[in-house]
């Protein structure tokens, strides 16, 4: 009887979609990003990453969606996150410098352009030319 019970359960779960994972979370907010649903999207990010605090592509992705917003310290907060999980993702650290650019924190995007340049990111080295002379 118990067996029965919690399959049953399984099945309304599914049925219902109240039992979505982070990758499911990740995937709505993806598509509200996408048609510019930005704060839709971040809560969406939000949910993935409660769910699973060492979800990458759900920091990296907030962050722009963030940015898109104009919260340029939590866009860098999350690129940042981002690097402490991964430190030899060079995206991440691209994308930070070209938010701290968009502030003005030129000295901090330098060293971000700088170290994902290091890890072999080519537009990363165009962007230390452009800007930190």
């Amino acid at each position: 009887m118990n067996k029965l019970i919690f399959i049953t359960g399984i099945c309304i779960c599914f049925q219902s979609g109240f039992c979505q994972t982070a990758t499911d979370y990740f995937e709505k907010g993806k598509d509200k990003a996408n048609l510019g649903s930005y704060y839709a999207a971040i809560k969406d990010f939000d949910k993935a990453i409660e769910m699973d605090p060492l979800f990458l592509k759900a920091y990296v992705t907030r962050a722009a969606a963030k940015e898109s917003t104009g919260d340029f310290q939590g866009a860098i907060d999350d690129y940042t996150k981002a690097t402490e999980l991964s430190p030899d993702y060079a995206l991440a650290y691209y994308n930070r410098g070209l938010v701290k650019i968009t502030i003005r924190q030129n000295d901090g995007a330098c060293a971000d352009f700088r170290k994902a340049a290091e890890l072999g990111y080519a537009k990363a080295e165009k962007a230390v030319e452009v800007n930190c002379k």
